[in-house]
């Protein structure tokens, strides 16, 4: 097996391991703000549905904020692992709320 094809292998692994916790991040966080917005009362499928709407326009705003400024300044690869830290930070904090609402 030639260095290549394992430095590919391995980069393969690396990445779909952060796109995996991306994958569980994200879904955690809006996980996360639909309860937040649904637990003060009201309806739910309005809850929702302003919770998605916020959900997209940050991510909208998010992917052009890092387009315009974080990849230009600090390269692709800090770029993501910025994001990546990001996403799990979020993770963490949702898993401790949660944690502490059962409690």
């Amino acid at each position: 097996m030639s260095r290549f094809s394992l430095f590919g292998g391995v980069a393969l692994l690396v990445s779909c391991l952060a796109l995996f916790i991306q994958g569980g991040s994200a879904g955690a966080v809006f996980a996360e703000a639909a309860r937040s917005v649904i637990g003060g009362g009201g309806e739910v499928g309005r809850g929702v549905g302003w919770a998605y709407g916020f959900e997209l326009l940050g991510s909208a705003l998010g992917g052009l904020l890092c387009a315009v400024a974080v990849i230009p300044v600090f390269g692709i690869i800090w770029a993501l692992a910025l994001a990546l830290s990001a996403a799990l930070a979020v993770f963490l904090v949702s898993l401790v709320r949660r944690s502490v609402m059962r409690s």
